[in-house]
């Protein structure tokens, strides 16, 4: 399988999750990040989306640790099949509260200083 991501996706610390607040039409769910890059944020839906209409753009609320949190917008995405079965979804990030686009940035790169890649 070829990667298609364009940019470096790093692990959040156990001890200091990402959480991920998805708002999308007619569905509601917090999530904690599997991974985060600065395009976007790979998430584990247990119920895979089941019943949701996700063909849509969606608003989420991201929490970086300790307690930065803003708003964005994204499309939910199918990584593949496979990821698909087993829950694991991607939330590709469009926009950003003004001025947050940096908050991701600053993220990703403290976490590739402390090996979370």
């Amino acid at each position: 399988m070829t990667e298609q991501r364009k940019s470096v996706r790093v692990y959040p610390e156990p001890e200091n999750p990402v959480e991920i607040q998805i708002m999308g039409d007619g569905f509601l769910d917090i999530f904690y990040a599997r991974d985060v890059s600065e395009r976007g944020i790979g998430i584990e839906v247990p119920y895979k989306f089941e019943g949701c209409d996700i063909d849509k753009p969606i608003d989420i609320i991201i929490t970086l640790p300790p307690d930065n949190c803003f708003k964005a917008c994204g499309i939910i995405k199918h990584s593949n099949a496979e990821l698909t079965m087993k829950g694991i979804f991607g939330v590709e990030l469009t926009s950003f509260e003004k001025g947050h686009e940096k908050d991701i940035k600053n993220y990703v790169e403290k976490m590739i200083k402390k090996g979370n890649i």
